[in-house]
């Protein structure tokens, strides 16, 4: 409508404005995140305040625009967008998972968000194409490291970080561009310890570490061939049609055999003495990892057999498939990948095709679950934030929160970084 137009043309002469003002603010005050006008009165040795106003940060003023929340999705640089979000919902809830039904945009500006982690920080996340990691702390997006996956070149589509885990002071990094997981100092975001950047067979360089768990000191992630996607037509990536439909792609198992380990792998790397150890080689798209109840819960990510696995130890216990547990959903477009698992009633909360399920485990039945109508990457509950009841959801475009509800007595946990 014609009142929209005139709106939108409104707030573009605003940024306009804003971005100009801040400017000529960084050229005069370069190292400047606030201003105070003070007024002192000397005579008789007398000093008075008369005023002291503290201005928020024109910079943080720049990057709420930035990141605001836009259904619309992220404005690229060719004047297209990338991400558009139409709404979303809960639709089914059997056990009273959910304290909403309300699917809520937090933030946009990127490309494909993943790796969220909730600390006393702030939730940190990555985007694996924009090669960042975020934070998000009290409703303001920043930037808190670039070049965030160790590097890569022009012809690479998302050589970025991607799952992230907390120890011992440290931010644990999957790196796409370097191969590698990482120890990150979490004040600096520089690299304090390489981990693991060769597979333990062979000693020949890892494919892509994807997501990453940490339990008893060590460290288990997922090894697949995500890193290894190219550059396609327009902003997509080579293999990918703009529909977002396609096939597990084989040009990436060939970039594993040939600068890769040649198997899509999942490890644990023990903290203490570096060494790895291989727990599967057996699965084609290996991605989201969690550690419950004594047992390593992989999600395999291959288009045509999504599935959940759980190890003890190298050994395959038992295998839940998408195609039987989600039949009967229709959510929208994707895989399985990230998950966690709510320790109070032990139910796994996972990305799904076109948004997010819960799945009773021991039933291998979805009761619960939340329509997105996109492409959902990656959840992280807000364990040591202000809000435990959030829901953080990664994925196109979006940083995306779900309300859940909390055991009686549940309270945030602390973590210090």
């Amino acid at each position: 409508p014609p009142e929209a137009s005139t709106n939108e043309a409104s707030a573009s002469r605003i940024r306009m404005v804003l971005c100009v003002f801040f400017f000529f603010f960084q050229i005069f005050r370069p190292l400047s995140l606030s201003f105070r006008c003070v007024c002192f009165r000397t005579s008789d040795n007398l000093m008075m305040l008369l005023l002291r106003v503290q201005v928020l940060s024109l910079t943080q003023l720049v990057v709420g625009e930035l990141f605001a929340p836009d259904p619309r999705g992220t404005l690229l640089d060719d004047g297209t967008r990338w991400g558009a979000f139409f709404g979303g919902e809960v639709i089914l809830d059997e056990v009273n998972a959910f304290a909403s039904k309300e699917v809520e945009i937090v933030a946009t500006g990127f490309r494909w968000t993943e790796g969220p982690l909730s600390t006393s920080e702030g939730l940190l996340f990555t985007d694996t194409i924009q090669d960042r990691i975020y934070r998000y702390k009290d409703g303001v997006v920043s930037v808190a490291l670039e070049n965030a996956g160790g590097g890569s070149d022009d012809t690479d589509f998302g050589p970025g970080a991607n799952g992230l885990a907390a120890k011992g002071g440290k931010i644990v990094a999957c790196q796409h561009g370097a191969q590698r997981v990482v120890a990150l100092d979490a004040t600096t975001f520089e690299v304090a310890e390489v981990l693991a950047d060769k597979a333990p067979a062979d000693g020949t360089p890892l494919n892509s570490p994807n997501d990453v768990a940490i339990v008893n000191g060590v460290a288990y992630f997922t090894d697949p061939i995500y890193g290894f996607l190219k550059k396609g037509k327009g902003n997509f990536p080579l293999g990918v049609e703009e529909d977002g439909v396609h096939e597990d792609q084989p040009y990436l198992d060939a970039a594993a055999i040939e600068l890769g380990a040649g198997v899509k792998g999942v490890y644990g790397v023990d903290l203490k003495t570096g060494a790895v150890d291989t727990i599967s080689t057996a699965l084609d798209r290996p991605n989201g990892v969690a550690y419950f109840r004594d047992l390593l819960w992989v999600a395999n990510s291959a288009v045509k057999n999504s599935s959940w696995y759980a190890f003890r130890g190298q050994t395959l216990v038992k295998k839940i498939h998408w195609s039987e547990v989600g039949r009967d959903l229709d959510l929208g477009p994707g895989l399985i990948d990230g998950f966690e698992f709510d320790e109070s009633t032990g139910l796994l909360w996972s990305s799904a095709p076109g948004g997010v399920v819960v799945v009773d485990v021991d039933q291998e039945k979805v009761v619960a679950a939340a329509k997105f109508g996109t492409n959902i990457a990656n959840l992280a509950f807000d364990r040591f934030g202000d809000n435990p009841a959030d829901v953080f959801v990664t994925g196109l475009g979006h940083l995306w929160r779900l309300k859940r509800n909390l055991p009686v007595g549940g309270a945030k946990e602390h973590q210090e970084l």
